[in-house]
């Protein structure tokens, strides 16, 4: 099994951390630095450039690798090849949820929730938020939270289904 932690900042010895960019600019500067051990006990360090957002994690992906996010630009990386398998929510990542005994992710925008499982991708949920989305916790299958109504200037509940994405409430009506 591999292992990762966060580093405070670019290592001063060693061999140079490998850049991930999501765009291929910005590999000189320092982003987030994560340490690496893959499952053959190598260790190195990646260096993930940042997105535009304040969220920032490392997480289990549930079709493997790692999932880094680097204010809100997701990499979605195998700690073994130290290979870029994909990027994940174009910079605008503001939270994730772990549900490790499902296999299962879910990311939010800010507006909408994404879930990752087994087989990638299952679901995107209707938008649900003007701008926010927060407290989120599951019961019974069902992912619950807060969200932000901007009309009537105030936190409004919402509830997505899990095995469907069927989203019901929340500050955003269609």
């Amino acid at each position: 099994m591999f292992a990762w932690k966060i580093l405070g900042g670019l290592p001063a010895e060693g061999p140079p951390a490998v850049p991930f960019s999501a765009n291929g600019r910005g590999h000189h500067r320092e982003g987030l630095v994560v340490e690496f051990l893959s499952e053959g006990g190598e260790r190195w360090v990646g260096n993930f450039q940042p997105g535009i957002k304040q969220f920032t994690g490392v997480f289990a992906h549930p079709i493997g690798g790692v999932l880094v996010v680097a204010w809100g630009e997701g990499y979605v990386v195998d700690p073994n090849t130290r290979a870029l398998r994909e990027l994940v929510g174009g910079g605008f990542l503001e939270g994730a949820l772990e549900m490790a005994e499902a296999r299962q992710l879910v990311l939010h925008d800010g507006v909408q929730l994404t879930l990752l499982g087994a087989e990638g991708i299952q679901w995107t949920s209707r938008r649900v938020s003007w701008d926010g989305i927060w407290g989120l916790r599951v019961e019974n299958g069902v992912m619950q939270g807060e969200s932000w109504d901007a009309i009537n200037e105030i936190d409004v509940p919402f509830q997505v289904d899990l095995a469907t994405g069927t989203a019901t409430g929340g500050g955003y009506r269609e």
